[in-house]
């Protein structure tokens, strides 16, 4: 009887002390979660799915040929009114087809003489492909062929930035070299839905009439398309955590 009793003795200890250990051990579990929900709002850390989001991200910088299928283009002005049908050759992959701006006010490093593409959604951009009119396949020396070039993007199409400025007038002359062009200018990737095409100095094959215009006879646009960033429900994942 007495060993009977002595049994049950012990057994009532061990299970307030087991007791105790599991009200310790959720004691420790809520605090350990208050800490990192704590930690998260704090941005001190952050939850997995936005490690994932970053990583996404940087998959975003290879950069290929941007499809032209939503891609539109506007121009300053043209030569004519045949002219301006020509602005939507420039992505037909020819050199034969082109646009040519109208007459710049001053000459063309005032700016007034342009080419916008409108890719159709924001991407990150970091370079473009400019060819010129090669005239019957037998000089690159043609009207408003530009020597000096400028790019410009923008985001909202109001407000442009100035990315590169290139000096390709060496390769503007009166040679059947086809390597010459299409020549790529690069630059640092920038977020932008516009495109603009400029020049501060052009071809003429009159010397009174060089930098007046400025031509257009092929464009390629090189980036990524962004990807919107995912949003964490920060309630939702505390109700998680806790």
């Amino acid at each position: 009887m007495k060993i009977t009793v002595t049994y049950l003795q012990d057994t009532q200890i061990f299970m307030r002390k087991r007791g105790k250990q599991k009200e310790m051990q959720k004691f420790k579990t809520k605090v350990l979660s208050f800490l990192l929900t704590l930690c998260m709002l704090t941005g001190m850390i952050q939850p997995m799915g936005a490690l994932v989001v970053q990583a996404a991200e940087a998959t975003n910088v290879a950069a290929e040929a941007i499809s032209t299928s939503e891609m539109t283009v506007s121009v300053s002005g043209t030569t004519s009114e045949d002219a301006e049908a020509d602005k939507d050759h420039i992505f037909d992959g020819s050199n034969g087809t082109y646009w040519t701006s109208q007459v710049a006010d001053s000459d063309v490093s005032d700016g007034s003489t342009w080419l916008q593409v409108d890719l159709g959604k924001i991407y990150t951009v970091e370079a473009v492909d400019y060819t010129p009119r090669w005239h019957n396949a037998e000089y690159w020396a043609c009207t408003g062929n530009i020597k000096k070039l400028v790019i410009e993007v923008s985001a909202d199409g109001t407000e442009f930035t100035e990315v590169a400025t290139e000096d390709i007038s060496s390769k503007i002359a009166k040679t059947n070299n086809g390597t010459y062009f299409p020549h790529k200018v690069s630059f640092e990737a920038t977020d932008a839905r516009y495109i603009r095409i400029k020049g501060t100095e052009s071809y003429h094959w009159q010397e009174e009439n060089a930098n007046k215009y400025i031509t257009v006879a092929d464009l390629v646009v090189y980036g990524a398309e962004v990807t919107a960033p995912v949003e964490v429900d920060k309630a939702e994942l505390n109700g998680k955590l806790s």
